[in-house]
This record gives C-alpha cells, structure tokens and sequence, in this order.
C-alpha cells in the first residue's frame, strides 16, 4: 500500500492511534466500572430496609382499606395490584387469620375482613388475576390455609432493590439499551 520510504512511518502512524486511542478508552472504561460500584455501594449503604419494612406497615395499616384492585384512585388498589403482580401478600409472610391486615381500616372499620368474610384479601390467592380475584377461593382468603396464598411482599421489594442489582447487569443494560439514560433518570428519581 505504501511506497517503502512510508511503511515505517504508516505503521508508527498506525501505532500511535491504536495507542493512544487504549490509553483513553480503557481508563474510561475502569472509570465507568468504579463509578457503578460506588454507586452501588453508596445505594446499598443508603437502602434502610428496616425502616422500609416499617413504612410498608404503617402504609398498610393506615391505607389498605378494601380489596377491589379496580379502584384506581386509592392506596388499597396500589397494593392489591401490587399482591396480584407480583404474586405476594401484605408485608411479612402469612401465617394465618392473625396477620399484617388485622389492624387495617379494612378489618377494623369496613371491609370483608371487618364482616369476617375474609382473613386476607382476595387478591392475595394465588393464581387470580384482575379479571377473576372476586372469585378468589374461600379456603385462601376466609380460612386462611396454608398453600393457597402468597408470600410476603418485603423480602421480594428487597430483592428487586437497585441495591441487589450487580455492576456487569448495569453495564449489560446499557450497552442493550439505547435509551439508558430515561433509565438511569428513572432510577435515579426512585432515590
């Protein structure tokens, strides 16, 4: 390609470039990697799940006032669909009629739960959906038994925390994603 004069310098040229184009591209990509896990490592010491568990039940006590996930302007619907997605149940585990829902206005002023027809709400049974949780078996919701309901939802929002979410997912997500920055916007307004 090159006369035989230019050969050297060609591939002095060629060098150089390779060069300089590893030594600003790999630090930037230390960088990136020590950025994510600083931030990783700042979110997991900011994450209090202690205090997070504790504003779930007070939520839950002072909110969870019906079973209808169909009432879309209410608390009560937020976590009955929450339930039916995410296949879960109040806060901590059930485990029978004495559980996070029995201090709830739905058990204790007006409800299903208040007129003893059900012990949890329907949208915790398994396998129901929107369409069909009124119908939700009477074993799950008024007696309560084992098997038929989901777990808690706690340890699940824990594990779906930013986090549990390792640095090599992120750096996956981004090179997947060509709009990571409405992602990283999203999480970052979750803060």
């Amino acid at each position: 390609m090159w006369p035989s004069e230019n050969k050297k310098i060609g591939f002095l040229s060629i060098y150089i470039v390779v060069f300089v184009f590893a030594v600003i591209f790999i630090p930037l990509i230390f960088m990136q990697y020590n950025n994510i896990n600083d931030t990783k490592k700042i979110t997991a010491h900011r994450v209090d799940y202690r205090r997070l568990k504790s504003e779930m039940l007070q939520s839950l006590d002072k909110h969870f006032k019906s079973d209808d996930p169909k009432n879309d302007k209410t608390i009560s619907s937020g976590w009955n669909k929450l339930f039916i997605q995410y296949k879960c149940c109040a806060v901590h585990d059930v485990n029978g009629t004495t559980n996070d829902f029995g201090t709830t206005p739905w058990c204790t002023t007006s409800g299903s739960c208040q007129e003893t027809a059900s012990q949890i709400p329907k949208t915790c049974c398994k396998d129901v959906t929107l369409t069909n949780y009124s119908s939700a078996p009477s074993p799950c919701h008024a007696s309560v038994h084992p098997g038929t309901y989901n777990p808690g939802c706690f340890e699940l929002v824990k594990l779906l925390s930013v986090a549990n979410v390792e640095p090599c997912q992120v750096i996956m997500l981004f090179s997947l994603c060509p709009s990571w920055q409405y992602y990283r916007y999203w999480t970052l307004s979750l803060q």
